[in-house]
């Protein structure tokens, strides 16, 4: 009952407070210029009938990011020079209805998602990599890997439950839940509750609120807010939960024809993030070699907390 009452004071607040972002970035994103990276360079591919945009960098084998919420391909920035410095090709995707890929009404589960990542690495002519998840990321990645096990070398999941093995209790407002996951999956509906106050909601659940906001700076937000404020933005970002219990089932149903995954997965949280002992079980349902390791002095954006320390446990894993 608590985090309901919080939900609807967050709201209440939202929709009383008549603050403006005018100054916030707001082009579309057909438009938009995108910051570079030294040594790295952005793209356009479509793929699976969806536009996709992609940053990459470096040499060697294939390290593949994907983002969460309220993110983009932008939330691995710190991460991705360090890892490529060592001798990595590293690719950072914008999901479909995030950043600078297209925003579709229909598509969003993650069996959807993967399939788009797939076709776009068939194009790039990658045929086997490493794969990195967070929070959203995490969910498509899982279903990735149960789709495509021979290209997956191993698995960085981080930062989120798995649908359909132990996701949906943590959805439930009822059992102490997360409130936002019922609302966001009315994503019409959610959207038009925060339209003008898209700042205001996304700075007070994730930027600054929650599991803390170390590493995500002003000029930051700045960056997330061009697509997020844009017309449209908020309601293509809240696409992956609309289709959740959808991808739990499928999930569900794939472990049971496919059984659990082979390659060695290794599970990250932040020690102040989403505790692992909620993660975890759910994904020893479905794999079989799984270790685990904390981000010392972070919240739940691992990536934008501690890059470094992200950088460093992706590398020591996948080196082994």
């Amino acid at each position: 009952m608590k985090t309901t009452f919080t939900a609807l004071a967050l709201l209440y607040t939202i929709a009383a407070s008549g603050i403006a972002y005018a100054d916030a970035p707001n082009s579309p994103p057909d438009n938009s210029v995108v910051q570079e990276l030294k040594g790295f360079t952005h793209h356009y591919a479509q793929a699976n009938g969806i536009r996709l945009h992609y940053v990459s960098g470096g040499s060697g084998p294939t390290v593949l990011f994907i983002h969460g919420w309220p993110y983009s391909w932008y939330e691995w920035k710190d991460v991705l020079p360090k890892v490529a410095a060592a001798g990595y090709r590293t690719i950072a995707i914008d999901m479909p209805g995030y950043g600078d890929s297209q925003w579709p009404d229909r598509g969003y589960d993650k069996r959807s998602i993967a399939e788009d990542i797939h076709q776009l690495l068939g194009q790039l002519g990658v045929k086997e990599f490493y794969l990195v998840g967070t929070d959203i990321g995490t969910m498509v990645s899982y279903s990735y890997a149960a789709a495509y096990p021979q290209t997956v070398k191993k698995l960085v999941i981080s930062e989120s439950l798995i649908p359909g093995f132990g996701l949906e209790k943590s959805m439930d407002p009822d059992v102490q839940g997360f409130w936002h996951f019922g609302f966001h999956r009315q994503w019409e509906m959610a959207s038009e509750l925060i339209e003008g106050q898209e700042y205001y909601y996304l700075n007070t659940i994730a930027w600054t609120a929650g599991y803390g906001n170390a590493g995500v700076t002003d000029e930051d937000k700045k960056v997330y807010m061009r697509t997020f404020g844009a017309p449209g933005g908020m309601k293509a970002s809240f696409g992956v939960y609309s289709t959740l219990y959808e991808d739990g089932k499928y999930n569900r149903d794939q472990l049971a024809k496919n059984g659990k995954l082979k390659m060695p997965v290794l599970v990250l949280n932040g020690d102040n993030g989403i505790p692992q002992r909620l993660l975890l079980p759910g994904v020893k349902d479905v794999a079989v070699n799984v270790t685990s390791g904390y981000i010392k002095d972070s919240g739940h954006a691992i990536s934008e907390n501690q890059p470094g320390e992200v950088a460093a446990a992706v590398l020591n894993f996948i080196k082994k």
